[in-house]
């Protein structure tokens, strides 16, 4: 018994690396599109290599080899950007949300599973009017 649970803490080691390489290439292209979140000819270029090979190849990986909340996290992001690219309603409040869901996976899963940080806490230092996202939508006006 012993030796099966070493065995598990040794394969598990092993991942790491991989692991955190594929996490990375896998935010990569939203990294790029919030950098230029304001200029279209980024947006375009971050869009068409989400069809690329290379880009499917990393989603791939990370399917195979992502802990399950990084991968259900990483769902969640996609589903919603098929959805508004179907839609056409842009929610660009919507995806930080969920952007910032999947950084918080990636940090549990890479080794930090009790971090208390919430996913708003990821952005902070990337994002000047995090405040503004943090805020609820809709009337605020209520008692």
């Amino acid at each position: 018994m012993q030796s099966r649970i070493e065995e598990l803490r040794r394969l598990e080691r092993s991942l790491e690396e991989p692991r955190r390489k594929i996490y990375m290439d896998a935010v990569d292209p939203f990294v790029r599109l919030f950098a230029g979140v304001r200029d279209p000819k980024v947006q375009q270029q971050v869009v068409k290599q989400f069809g690329t090979y290379d880009s499917r190849k990393v989603v791939f990986d990370l399917m195979m080899f992502g802990s399950d909340d990084v991968v259900r996290a990483y769902n969640r992001m996609m589903r919603h950007t098929y959805e508004v690219e179907a839609s056409g309603d842009h929610d660009p409040k919507r995806l930080m949300e969920l952007f910032s869901q999947l950084l918080l996976s990636i940090r549990k899963g890479l080794g930090n599973s009790r971090s208390r940080l919430s996913h708003w806490e990821m952005l902070e230092a990337l994002i000047t009017d995090i405040e503004s996202l943090k805020a609820p939508t809709g009337n605020s006006n209520r008692s």
